[in-house]
């Protein structure tokens, strides 16, 4: 397992990874039309945009190896939500199918983790589809814990989605509570 910053050059993996994730983990959650529209090219173009903007916005994306073929990736940094009191945010993080479970998502989160600690944060949050059982499982396994109280509505492909924050206290042996 090899885990380094992204630059400009990986838009591509790393859009490969996101489409091919939701193809695979999305599947029933969102309507298969929207799965099988999702455009690896429209991605990349997206990740380089986000890739160029990353200092002005404060934010990293990591990639995750194995044996030099990307098979995850992690976004985050400052949190987007105004008036949330929580300080970070990751973004995205996915990790092909044939991955999950081998620990590349948690070490990708253990390196954000830290980062989010370095940079003086106290709480980080994620969003995540409330019918994710497998993701809400390895979050919860991360020291996360689910805020029932923070649910958003999302349309996606036609399909109302309901999403959850998931809150991490970033001090060591510590759960946030909700």
């Amino acid at each position: 397992m090899h885990l380094r910053e992204a630059v400009i050059d990986d838009a591509s993996d790393i859009a490969a990874i996101h489409v091919r994730a939701w193809q695979q983990t999305y599947t029933g959650f969102v309507p298969q039309s929207y799965l099988d529209g999702l455009s690896i090219q429209e991605r990349t173009e997206r990740w380089r945009s986000n890739l160029q903007n990353r200092r002005s916005n404060h934010s990293h994306v990591v990639l995750a190896f194995d044996n030099k073929m990307p098979v995850g990736f992690i976004a985050y940094g400052p949190g987007r939500d105004p008036g949330r009191g929580v300080d970070a945010e990751i973004y995205a993080v996915y990790v092909l199918q044939q991955f999950c479970g081998s620990g590349f998502g948690h070490a990708l989160f253990d390196l954000a983790r830290q980062h989010f600690r370095e940079s003086g944060f106290d709480t980080a949050y994620l969003w995540v589809m409330d019918t994710n059982s497998a993701a809400l499982e390895a979050y919860r396994r991360w020291g996360g814990v689910p805020d029932k109280h923070s649910v958003k509505a999302d349309n996606i492909g036609g399909a109302c989605i309901r999403e959850v924050t998931v809150l991490f206290d970033l001090q060591p042996g510590k759960r946030c509570r909700t």
